[in-house]
């Protein structure tokens, strides 16, 4: 087994990604994730400004964070700007982690559409399809995100090893969009290192003995982070210690650097469908029935924001000019914090599930208020008898 794993090791490529994975809310409110997160992102800017060496920070594609940051830090607006501009300070293309299978499609694109405008915005986006803990992957996902310029998917959930044998395919969805998608079986793999070499040493190993008959390309992604965790301050040191003791390539680098490395040297797989299976890593099937009375909410919000609120918001300003997109994206807005993966599933604490709910009370309450003064400022306008009546068509045709 010694050998083998000396063997499989020298074959393979090892990079290691600096990032975190920040849930806004779980068994922990939203407020006191805020304060470990102003604490966190402290650091990682700090960081990130003492050494160029450490070139790239990904603190988990959510632009929902950096304005979560921004509310209490402003004074350091400018140095977000400057670090994701340079590509130090990785954000995107999310505005929060979503889940992929409770909510419409309609709330993915959206998530999709502020994530990636208000990266671009900030300075720079991550154009990668990054799902390390949604729990499954919707077959037109990838329809999904070439709409928005991804062409490359990285995910942890959903795997069937017979169906797919390696952590590296072509995923396609029924129109035939196609996108390279990179199974990590485990995405804090290399979560807290050792100080000493040969322990790191082992853990590698170790990696290489879980990766070797599922890598088509020996490319091994190695995940230095985990849930609401510090930066790690001495990664270089530890990188370059590895690199002496086993005499073979562990660098820190960019995902999308390795996955266009795997494209030009590989013919890989194809596969069409859904990923939900819970062979490799648990999918939490029982999340998309639990708490009903969230995911009724859920619905009835999505449904009156989509079928009958912005269609009314088009007719009004077709009518007067008048536009209201920065409301209706503020009502989105708090859609998507419930659309996170944690918050949507339900697996949380009663004390965020009672702050779901009244998110969505006060989305609802903004809508239907919002078509009772529409539907009365465009009949002030209409000339009418004594009594009139008016009929809305919300369809496109």
């Amino acid at each position: 087994m010694e050998l083998r794993a000396e063997e499989g090791i020298k074959t393979m490529r090892f990079t290691v990604i600096p990032h975190v994975h920040w849930d806004r809310e779980w068994y922990f409110t939203q407020q006191k994730s805020t304060l470990y997160l102003l604490h966190d992102m402290d650091e990682v800017i700090d960081q990130l400004c003492q050494t160029n060496d450490l070139k790239y920070f990904l603190f988990d594609a959510q632009t929902s964070l950096i304005e979560d940051y921004l509310a209490f830090r402003p004074e350091r607006e400018g140095q977000v700007r400057r670090l994701i501009g340079e590509g130090r300070l990785v954000t995107g293309p999310w505005y929060t982690q979503t889940d992929q299978m409770i909510i419409h499609g309609e709330s993915i694109v959206r998530n999709l559409l502020y994530g990636t405008r208000e990266a671009k915005a900030f300075g720079g986006c991550f154009y990668v399809g990054y799902a390390v803990d949604c729990f499954g992957q919707g077959a037109q996902m990838p329809q999904i995100y070439k709409g928005f310029g991804i062409d490359k998917v990285l995910f942890k959930r959903g795997i069937e090893t017979s169906q797919i044998p390696f952590t590296e395919f072509e995923w396609r969805s029924d129109d035939g969009s196609q996108v390279f998608a990179y199974h990590c079986v485990d995405y804090m793999n290399f979560r807290n290192p050792s100080p000493d070499a040969e322990e790191n040493a082992e853990r590698l190993r170790e990696i290489a003995e879980a990766y070797d008959s599922r890598s088509l390309s020996k490319e091994i992604l190695l995940f230095n982070g985990f849930d609401q965790h510090p930066v790690r301050r001495d990664i270089l040191n530890i990188t370059a210690k590895l690199n002496e003791k086993l005499e073979s390539a562990v660098q820190i680098g960019r995902v999308e650097e390795v996955f266009d490395r795997i494209k030009e040297r590989h013919t890989l797989p194809r596969y069409t469908g859904e990923l939900t299976c819970g062979e490799t890593s648990r999918v939490h099937k029982s999340i998309y029935s639990s708490r009903a009375d969230i995911k009724r909410a859920n619905s009835r919000c999505e449904n009156q924001l989509i079928r009958s609120a912005e269609p009314l918001q088009a007719i009004y300003y077709e009518l007067t000019g008048r536009d209201e997109r920065i409301f209706m994206t503020g009502l989105w807005k708090e859609m998507m914090k419930n659309a996170a993966h944690d918050s949507i599933g339900c697996c949380n604490s009663d004390p965020v599930n009672r702050q779901i709910m009244q998110r969505f009370s006060e989305v609802m309450d903004s809508l239907t208020e919002y078509e009772n003064l529409t539907h009365r400022l465009i009949a002030n306008q209409i000339p009418q008898e004594p009594f009139s009546l008016q009929v809305y068509n919300y369809l496109p045709y």
